[in-house]
């Protein structure tokens, strides 16, 4: 069996747990310090997304040339001295310097015994640049040794050359390999790496615990709508169409999109803002008590991305949905996080979409929201919580302010009578919904279809008397009349 894992920098900056749990990454390496002063400013955000990701974790150093005990010091002072310790030996980018071997090892020989093992990152020409010495007192050796240049996902790229890595160094065949700088990791390219056994195997080798937690979902809610109405009838009617999916979950009864659309605003460039939907969500839902809520921070701020989460939360705790305006950029279509396994199929350059939140879960992985996509395949799938914080911006979302009460009320019969009467009433206003979607198209075929305000269609009758040419003078009724009758 064969793992992968990543390792990363301040160059990856903040990661998503979810989306590395959803690609199955299974070890990370962090970088921690450089030199004596330079710390990773992400270090312990990547830290925790990959432990809550359910990854085994190390941290490194990259070594430079010069006093390795004070280098030493310095990531003990600040590393996490629970996982081990990687110590990273290549030129340095900026000096076109290396450390010498000595000093590799007196940094190992400081750091051994206060982290759980030590290993050694080289690459098979420096390690030759070295003298090819003894590797016999390293925890674990860690080998770069790229095959190809190509961008892929990780285990696409190493099954490519799956035993291009493993040549013994010294003797020693290495523990880890990284096969490439270009592997697709939750949105972006970085390094990956292979390890030959299973997780536990490798965290009994780093002398680590493994760090995976229980993949049951300490909190998971998904509101219970009917999916035949999700998808929206027109390219411009994704604002609608979540209105109707959130007010169909709650009533049972499905306005058409055509009248919502009317409530809204909604024209042929979409609907314009978030602040048009609450007015018509309370209509339809009395007491729901819906509010908009602005996010203008381009990244968010942290305390806005915990007010979404609590505003999600708490609108679908009391059981109704949560719209939420997205700006979705090719580089950050939604990308669909286990236990999902299909991304809704964005396409067309920047989408500026409507979509419903319309569940959420916390586990191993992180947060997640189920969202209710109208206008894209398969039109619902789990979006990881750290996605959808960047995709709101600088729009907005609307949620539900009433509290989670009334249904804990009722005794077990009242609430299964309810059930049954919110099943009867939308089975009658599919019926009717159905009829009404039918008259809609008897009308855009014979009238067209423009609108007065009050919903009525703008056509005033057929053009009068002679004004169409080849009528011979006939009003047109009468001349299709008599030209059918004469080809009779």
């Amino acid at each position: 069996m064969t793992i992968f894992g990543i390792d990363v920098s301040s160059w990856q900056g903040d990661l998503d747990a979810g989306r590395l749990a959803g690609e199955g990454i299974s070890f990370g390496v962090v970088k921690a310090t450089q030199g004596t002063g330079y710390v990773n400013p992400h270090m312990a955000q990547q830290t925790r997304a990959l432990r809550d990701a359910g990854c085994v974790v190390a941290q490194y150093h990259f070594l430079e040339l010069g006093d390795p005990v004070a280098q030493a010091e310095h990531y003990l002072r600040t590393a996490d001295l629970t996982v081990p310790c990687a110590v990273d030996v290549e030129e340095d980018p900026e000096t076109g310097t290396m450390p010498t071997w000595d000093e590799v090892v007196a940094f190992r020989d400081h750091v051994a015994g206060r982290v759980p093992s030590v290993g050694l990152y080289v690459n098979p020409s420096d390690y030759r640049a070295f003298g090819a010495p003894d590797l016999a007192g390293w925890g674990w050796v860690w080998v770069a040794n790229y095959p190809y240049a190509r961008t892929n996902t990780p285990k696409a790229l190493y099954d490519l050359a799956p035993e291009w890595g493993w040549k013994p160094l010294g003797g020693r065949t290495p523990d880890l390999w990284q096969f490439t700088d270009r592997a697709s990791v939750a949105g972006q390219n970085m390094d990956a790496n292979a390890f030959r056994g299973t997780r536990d195997q490798l965290a009994a080798l780093w002398g680590t615990k493994q760090t995976r937690k229980e993949t049951t979902p300490v909190t998971e809610k998904v509101l219970d709508y009917s999916r035949q109405y999700v998808a929206q009838d027109t390219d411009y009617f994704c604002g609608p169409a979540s209105c109707q999916t959130i007010i169909g979950e709650e009533t049972g009864h499905y306005p058409p999109e055509r009248d919502l659309a009317r409530e809204l605003g909604t024209h042929k460039g979409g609907t314009d803002w978030i602040g048009q939907f609450p007015a018509v969500l309370n209509k339809h839902i009395p007491g729901a008590g819906y509010v908009s809520v602005g996010m203008p921070s381009d990244p968010p701020t942290r305390e806005q991305k915990e007010r979404l989460w609590r505003d999600v939360t708490s609108s679908i705790d009391a059981g109704l949905g949560v719209v939420a305006n997205i700006v979705a950029p090719p580089s950050n279509y939604p990308k669909a996080v286990a236990p999902s396994t299909q991304s809704p199929a964005y396409a067309g350059g920047t989408v500026y979409h409507y979509i419903v939140i319309a569940g959420y879960a916390e586990d191993h992985a992180g947060r997640r929201f189920w969202v209710a996509d109208s206008g894209f395949r398969p039109y619902g799938y789990w979006c990881s919580f750290e996605q959808m914080a960047t995709l709101i911006p600088p729009k907005g979302y609307c949620y539900a302010t009433r509290q989670n009460e009334g249904d804990n009320d009722m005794t077990p019969e009242q609430g299964a009578a309810l059930h049954d009467a919110k099943i009867a009433a939308q089975t009658a206003h599919d019926r009717l919904d159905t009829l009404e979607r039918k008259i809609d198209l008897i009308l855009d075929q014979l009238v067209g279809p423009e609108r007065k305000a009050d919903g009525m269609p703008a056509f005033t009758g057929w053009k009068p008397n002679g004004a169409f040419p080849g009528t011979r003078g006939l009003p047109l009724v009468d001349y299709l009349t008599r030209t059918l009758e004469g080809r009779k």
